[in-house]
């Protein structure tokens, strides 16, 4: 995918293409996260991408390591609303949020979202219940992770994965 990527931002590689690449891993990684096999905790976790954000394969694999680390997680989609998550969270008793950060068009618009996911969160559930909310992607930049409220970063799926095994 990265290829993908790198042909599509210098123009070699067709849009149709790359949606086509993209639709073909998420349907393998779909197909196999159902065969990880796994033991379960009562650990709900849910996640996906702010508004604008519409990339889902960082998101879908942040759902397998959780899946391998015997979470009960599920990516929720993509480009949703803050409000839309927290009440999501909420439902399904989540203990752990994930957003994906793949891409950032503007990130004083980045930084507005996370605070209305923060301030949402912090309306609906009081401070010992508060799901932790956990971050990554390769569109944060360092400056807007220095700005950007998060309980956990992690730059790297290993990194998620060791936090996650000491959180459960």
């Amino acid at each position: 995918m990265w290829e993908v990527g790198a042909r599509r931002s210098k123009g070699t590689i067709q849009y149709s293409d790359e949606r086509r690449a993209t639709f073909n891993l998420k349907m393998l990684l779909r197909s196999v996260s159902g065969m990880i096999q796994r033991s379960v905790t009562s650990m709900h976790a849910i996640g996906g991408t702010m508004e604008g954000d519409y990339a889902e394969l960082g998101s879908l694999a942040v759902e397998m390591v959780l899946q391998e680390t015997g979470m009960q997680a599920y990516h929720v989609g993509s480009s949703l609303p803050a409000q839309t998550i927290v009440q999501i969270a909420k439902q399904m008793e989540a203990s752990l949020i994930w957003v994906s950060y793949c891409h950032v068009q503007d990130p004083s618009l980045a930084l507005q979202q996370n605070r209305l996911l923060c301030d949402e969160m912090d309306r609906t559930y009081s401070s010992d219940q508060r799901p932790k909310l956990a971050i990554g992607g390769n569109a944060l930049s360092p400056s807007l992770l220095k700005e950007i409220q998060h309980d956990f970063y992690g730059p790297s799926m290993e990194d998620f994965r060791t936090f996650v095994s000491e959180f459960s």
